[in-house]
């Protein structure tokens, strides 16, 4: 299902997860139409599992919430640029598991606490990698403080790049320095 074959990965990789761990709870975001049927299905049969895609958005606030609450963020992808959501699991600090295919994975390197992992990994060690860092309540704090301070460094960082589109934006460079 899905475009690339992952609705049914994250499904098999969160049953894996919700066997393995008895307080964990797990929320999957989506936007394939498939993928939102066998979410639905799993969040029947599992309370602990919760699911958004296009077709059942969470309210932005409900959404931030989650990941308030969250401890780990789970990132498996063959291809991508920098999602957002990453950007807002640092800046509240979950840990990441990336998958080597996106700009996240050069964040982890640039200083964000986080594993990068191959696109290419199996599910048990992807459930593995996720099981072991739940357990690990010193990394998940270590990871608390310092991806929410990366993030508010890299953000900060990219002023530039929103002031730049902001000036694409604006009708006049006047509009941008306030002068209209």
């Amino acid at each position: 299902s899905g475009p690339f074959g992952f609705g049914e990965r994250n499904i098999q990789i969160s049953r894996s997860i919700l066997s393995r761990i008895e307080d964990v709870k797990v929320h999957c975001f989506s936007v394939s139409k498939q993928e939102a049927l066998e979410y639905k299905n799993l969040a029947v049969n599992d309370s602990r599992f919760s699911y958004s895609t296009l077709e059942n958005p969470v309210p932005f606030q409900e959404f931030l919430e989650k990941f308030k609450i969250a401890k780990i963020y789970v990132g498996i992808s063959k291809s991508d640029g920098l999602g957002t959501s990453f950007l807002e699991a640092l800046a509240s600090g979950c840990y990441p598991i990336q998958t080597d295919t996106s700009c996240g994975d050069e964040l982890i390197r640039k200083g964000a606490v986080g594993k990068i992992v191959s696109s290419k990994i199996s599910n048990l060690d992807l459930v593995n990698s996720i099981v072991d860092i739940y357990y690990d309540v010193k990394a998940l704090e270590s990871a608390q403080q310092a991806n929410q301070a990366f993030a508010m460094k890299y953000l900060e960082q990219n002023e530039i790049i929103r002031k730049s589109l902001q000036f694409y934006n604006s009708e006049s460079i006047e509009e941008l320095l306030g002068e209209s």
